[in-house]
């Protein structure tokens, strides 16, 4: 019979939850870093509203839309408890399902910056630009629905250079996970 422990710093006590966890199960928030695609996006930026996180980065999203309407949720304007300096977007000039022009209105209201990064003609430092975008193509978009969507974020479908490397990674890394 296997034991359950009761938080991760008890079951693995040598691998450094204590950097994250404040006792057994208290999150440090200001350690956390957030991200994700679409509606993962979407939950990212709702953390990052309700707790200080140390960045939140939001791949082909904005927030809550109100359904059939260019509006954002009431939320997605309101302060955040994250500086939003620590806020982060990347998305498709082709998105299907976010609106490339709409997502990068709502970011600035968000207070994401007005700079604009173009990561197919721009390589690293990429400074203190929070807002980013690609015109890339994807790999696989005859075998995948939203493809457009789905190339800055999705395995499947994200370009290759070389056909190993994700041509995005030095992006996701800077913007997301940083030194």
């Amino acid at each position: 019979c296997a034991t359950h422990a009761s938080s991760p710093a008890a079951a693995d006590p040598s691998a450094g939850w204590n950097d994250y966890l404040t006792g057994d199960s208290t999150i440090r928030w200001e350690r956390m870093s957030v991200a994700g695609h679409a509606t993962g996006g979407t939950q990212a930026l709702f953390i990052a509203q309700r707790y200080a996180v140390w960045r939140a980065t939001t791949y082909a999203s904005y927030g809550d839309a109100i359904p059939n309407s260019p509006t954002v949720a009431s939320w997605v304007t309101a302060p955040f408890a994250t500086p939003t300096t620590r806020l982060y977007g990347l998305i498709s000039t082709f998105d299907e399902i976010v609106s490339p022009s709409l997502a990068l209105s709502i970011w600035t209201s968000m207070g994401m910056g007005a700079g604009l990064i173009d990561v197919d003609i721009t390589r690293l430092p990429f400074g203190a630009t929070q807002r980013f975008i690609s015109a890339a193509l994807p790999r696989n978009s005859a075998t995948s629905t939203n493809a457009n969507h789905n190339v800055i974020a999705v395995d499947r479908n994200t370009p290759r250079t070389f056909q190993t490397t994700p041509t995005f990674a030095d992006v996701w890394r800077a913007i997301s996970f940083p030194p």
